[in-house]
């Protein structure tokens, strides 16, 4: 046995050492994953910037197929939510991508998924989806890899695996995981304005944190997904405005290319409300182009406001 750990938690998430804190080797590869390729050998860095999570992200840089993996004890016939954020800091062709390989018993390979793939860079971008166990699966290798013919290089962090069958996009969705020292929670950007922001413990509604804004002008905090074009996806969250002369909080989903060009500006859901928990949201399709979408969560207000968010969810209807 080795690297046991026994502490609170609301996640559920099956990966050891999900966000690469711990680092005590000397290959530059964060402890509990293993790194491979095929054809030329990576090279690997636990990196202290950029990061979403914590203090340090692995960075990995690589041509030809190779990242890192972990192997995860499973249940057959289980559904399987898989998730991370990713930041491509250099790509000329290919994918970044999370796979899901299920072993039975024996070791022998059931099933190889591509749960979620990205080719946009310099942002970080969440990717992921919902993967069903083969009813005689007892193990999941996660890989995180590029798969491209020339050179690339890629920071992963934030990644999770655990049982799930809700679909959500969105990394960090309840605000659960907060260690940082700028109020916001992990995964999430701030923008806009100058604001204050707090991950608070009450009011909430969902778990035991929520993520409070106070802002004056336009401005509060996103995530970026990977989507896919042509597709139909809700969104959804629970807002308390707790202070609000004029304006209104609103969900704003931005379709992006491949190439970074802005495709679309949707408004699906919008409140004015104040001091009551209300639920707002709507239905968005994205270009046929479109490739990622960046989820706003923010006031829109001339004046001074307030607003707590929590439960946000984005997913495919």
């Amino acid at each position: 046995m080795d690297a046991v750990s026994f502490k609170k938690s609301l996640d559920g998430n099956l990966l050891y050492n999900e966000s690469f804190e711990i680092y005590t080797g000397t290959n530059g590869i964060a402890d509990g994953w293993t790194g491979y390729w095929h054809g030329a050998a990576g090279e690997y860095k636990v990196i202290s910037s950029p990061v979403v999570s914590g203090n340090q992200a692995q960075q990995i840089s690589m041509a030809g197929l190779g990242g890192l993996y972990q192997e995860v004890a499973v249940t057959g016939n289980s559904t399987y939510e898989i998730k991370g954020r990713v930041n491509i800091t250099a790509l000329s062709s290919g994918k970044v991508q999370l796979v899901v390989l299920y072993y039975d018993a024996a070791g022998k390979l059931l099933r190889d998924e591509r749960s979620g793939e990205t080719s946009l860079t310099n942002a970080w971008t969440t990717i992921g989806g919902l993967t069903t166990a083969p009813g005689n699966a007892v193990m999941a290798r996660i890989h995180l890899h590029l798969e491209s013919t020339a050179p690339g290089a890629f920071i992963m962090d934030a990644v999770s695996f655990k049982k799930s069958l809700d679909g959500n996009l969105l990394y960090n969705e309840n605000f659960e995981i907060y260690t940082g020292k700028n109020g916001i929670a992990d995964g999430w950007t701030r923008y806009g304005a100058a604001g204050d922001f707090k991950v608070v413990t009450t009011p909430v509604v969902s778990g035991s944190r929520a993520q409070q804004v106070s802002m004056a002008g336009l401005g509060g905090i996103y995530q970026e997904v990977a989507i896919t074009g042509n597709s139909t996806y809700e969104i959804k969250g629970l807002v308390n405005i707790t202070a609000l002369s004029s304006g209104k909080v609103q969900m704003v989903v931005q379709y992006y290319d491949a190439s970074g060009n802005l495709l679309s500006d949707v408004r699906p859901a919008e409140t004015g409300l104040t001091n009551t928990w209300t639920t707002i949201g709507g239905i968005t399709t994205a270009p046929g182009n479109a490739v990622m979408a960046r989820i706003h969560l923010h006031l829109e207000s001339p004046a001074p406001g307030a607003f707590i968010m929590d439960a946000v969810s984005f997913k495919k209807s």
